[in-house]
């Protein structure tokens, strides 16, 4: 690739930049072109070279939080969060959330919870109370709700108080914890609006499988904690690739979507090629 002409590297990154419009002789090398190429701009992003090259910060907790900058929110027409300065009181309209799980993930998501507004964390179930009480007493810390720690799921489907779980315990509880869920609700305990589980969903396909059955029969909307179709790194480099795709290339004119594709193939191309030969010497 490096030593080809020009035209040979476009004529090249035409038959295999854009999967769908690939000739069938080179769809195999179009599937393992967009796989590679994404495989690439994913991995360079994520790294922490990749990181510092955006100024991404992620996965990190922060010690203050002071939610959505007040430019986005106003260009979307939201106001601040609304704190509620009588922790008991329940206030209608606002979503009372609950977290099954105390640890990493469920304290990740309470200091996040310092940018939403309309919901409040009333409480945490884990199998260790020590823990749920002492993620129960940081939510409060951060001003986020009355949190207490319950001994138990169905205890907390059943508190008029807790519209929605969050899931967010160990991978290999996913399940366990949903059916427990499911059970409760379905034993006439009590009902939810909503339950939102934390990546992955499960360990395995016939899991996901059960737990999309599971959460069917509780009459709940449902959500899935995903951050990596948003992730900063991901984004800003697939915006950096198509903003280079977008300038001009010597010669004639080529139309502008077909010319981004290929431009978008001829800079992950070299770019690999590059990175393959720095390796072997």
């Amino acid at each position: 690739m490096l030593n080809s002409t020009h035209l040979r590297q476009h004529a090249i990154c035409d038959d295999i930049c854009y999967e769908p419009n690939a000739k069938p002789k080179f769809a195999r090398a179009a599937a393992f072109f967009t796989r590679y190429r994404d495989l690439t701009v994913g991995g360079f992003y994520s790294t922490p070279a990749g990181s510092r090259d955006i100024g991404y910060i992620g996965n990190v907790p922060l010690q203050k939080f002071d939610g959505p900058p007040a430019e986005l929110l106003r260009k979307l027409g939201l106001g601040p969060r609304i704190h509620v300065s009588t922790p008991s009181h329940h206030v209608p309209g606002r979503l009372g959330v609950g977290f099954v799980g105390s640890g990493f993930n469920a304290r990740f998501h309470m200091q996040a919870f310092q940018g939403v507004r309309d919901a409040d964390v009333r409480g945490v179930w884990s199998p260790n109370l020590e823990h749920a009480s002492s993620a129960a007493a940081l939510a409060r810390s951060l001003d986020i709700g009355s949190a207490k720690a319950y001994a138990s799921i169905r205890d907390m489907v059943a508190d008029p108080l807790i519209d929605a779980l969050w899931l967010t315990g160990p991978n290999h509880m996913r399940l366990e914890n949903m059916e427990e869920i499911v059970y409760a609700i379905e034993g006439g305990v009590g009902s939810l609006r909503g339950i939102a589980c934390e990546k992955p969903l499960a360990r395995n396909v016939a899991e996901a499988k059960r737990m999309l059955e599971l959460m069917k029969r509780t009459g709940a909307m449902q959500g899935y904690l995903e951050n990596q179709v948003f992730a900063p790194q991901i984004e800003a480099g697939r915006s950096r690739i198509w903003a280079r795709a977008r300038q001009p290339p010597p010669g004639p004119t080529w139309h502008a979507p077909r010319r981004a594709q290929r431009t978008a193939c001829s800079v992950v191309l070299r770019a690999s090629f590059k990175a393959a030969a720095c390796s072997t010497t």
